[in-house]
């Protein structure tokens, strides 16, 4: 191939497979836009010798129907200097299986826009040396489908400067797997919309060193599905950042533990853990100003009931209550109370009282709760709250049947005595019951 190998494939959509071999690239230097806009489905590249490559720019960009790429191997003895793969793959939105073991990024200076709008779902690039790397702009920007990215130990002895992180993650809606261990941010000048409408629940920048951030405009927003955030000692904010105020019943799962806002607020754990915080309580902006550092912030949340099962009874005459009869709801096996925002090693108490009289849809007429009583076991819950549940929980959730007491039942009982208006006869009736859930002494 010829030392600029530029655009040589670029636009041929009807072009649909490619045989690499005995292709000679040992001379090339220059690949960019090499191709881009084509029409091919899967591409093996992984016997080329690209170890005097510099433009990488825009290589396989824009080619739509490219669904695997295999460039293992690519760049290991590197000699060339100032490399860029700028959008290398951008704007391939049905790549979804592409081989970067043992890709070397030596003497790289340019990552920007690399998997901008491509369908990559999962990535592991944690042996890539950055430290030379200067422009991170846009590299994962719109990457839709990305679950999984892994940058573990990014831009340690880095010696790159002026150093861009522009949007480098921004919408990423999908992207819940972050690992930014020992990601370093020394010389990072850059960080405006960095995590944008990123789908990461939680964020862990203890380390982060941004003494040297100049902007940061926008940092987080809209990242809605952010509930765990860690701010180290270095992370300081010169423009606002805009964290975003979690919505009150927001409802957000991160590995198997359920969170629900139950504040517009952040809170400091403080000496408590992210399901019982014990810290203050703070907005967004007053998060982003707040000392003393290092701290973490949670939604503000407490443990409460999510939901809970209504109780049913059916169709039933005056025969279901002859001779003191008291029929028993018909979903005491399915019926539930779900609990949730849990703290570990907590005793709760769930209470449960009748709260209303029993009314049906466009009637006034009604009976009343002391008339027709719900009971729990042999208690009236027309007339008080009613212990139904005490425990721990180990983790942020628990459901609880309305049978787990084999002993007790939820019933409905009539005083015979009772006049029923004809305008309720053959009505759906409905009765409140009040659910409350507290921590014991």
């Amino acid at each position: 191939m010829p030392v600029n190998s530029g655009y040589m494939f670029a636009n041929l959509t009807n072009l649909i497979s490619f045989d690499s071999k005995n292709v000679d690239t040992s001379q090339v230097v220059m690949m960019f836009y090499m191709f881009s806009s084509t029409g091919i489905t899967h591409l093996d590249l992984s016997n080329w010798d690209v170890k005097k490559v510099q433009l990488f720019t825009l290589m396989f960009s824009g080619s739509k129907q490219l669904k695997s790429l295999n460039l293992s191997g690519w760049g290991v003895g590197r000699t060339a200097n100032n490399v860029n793969m700028h959008g290398m793959f951008s704007s391939t939105n049905n790549l979804t299986n592409i081989n970067l073991d043992n890709f070397s990024t030596t003497n790289v200076t340019r990552l920007d826009y690399m998997f901008s709008s491509s369908g990559i779902i999962s990535l592991d690039l944690s042996s890539w040396d950055v430290t030379k790397v200067s422009m991170f702009g846009y590299m994962f920007y719109n990457t839709s489908a990305l679950t999984d990215l892994n940058l573990s130990n990014w831009g340690v002895d880095r010696t790159a400067i002026d150093v861009s992180m522009y949007s480098m993650f921004r919408n990423t809606n999908k992207l819940q797997n972050l690992v930014l261990t020992n990601f370093k941010t020394t010389n990072v000048i850059n960080m405006a919309y960095m995590f944008c409408d990123v789908g990461v629940r939680t964020l862990d920048l203890s380390d982060w060193d941004m003494s040297q951030v100049e902007i940061c405009e926008y940092m987080f927003s809209n990242a809605n599905r952010l509930l765990k955030i860690t701010l180290g000692e270095q992370v300081t904010f010169t423009q606002p950042p805009y964290f975003s105020n979690p919505e009150v019943g927001a409802i957000i799962t991160d590995n198997g533990q359920t969170y629900k806002a139950t504040a517009n607020r952040w809170q400091s754990v403080g000496s408590g853990t992210d399901h019982k915080p014990t810290g203050e309580l703070v907005t967004g902006t007053q998060m982003a100003a707040s000392t003393p550092r290092p701290v973490t912030y949670v939604w503000a949340q407490s443990a409460t009931i999510h939901a809970a099962s209504p109780l049913t009874f059916g169709i039933k005459g005056a025969s279901a209550f002859r001779n003191e009869g008291s029929p028993i709801a018909d979903n005491m096996s399915s019926g539930t109370v779900d609990l949730i925002n849990l703290g570990d090693d907590v005793n709760y108490n769930v209470t449960v009282a009748q709260t209303s009289d029993w009314t049906t849809e466009g009637e006034l007429a009604k009976i009343t709760k002391s008339a027709l009583k719900l009971r729990y076991g042999s208690g009236d819950l027309s007339v008080g709250a009613i212990n139904f549940w005490s425990g721990t929980s180990s983790t942020s959730e628990k459901s609880i049947l309305f049978n787990h007491d084999t002993n007790k039942n939820f019933s409905v009982w009539l005083n015979p005595n009772t006049v029923i208006s004809s305008d309720l006869l053959g009505k759906q009736l409905e009765s409140e019951l009040t659910w409350t859930l507290s921590e014991t002494p």
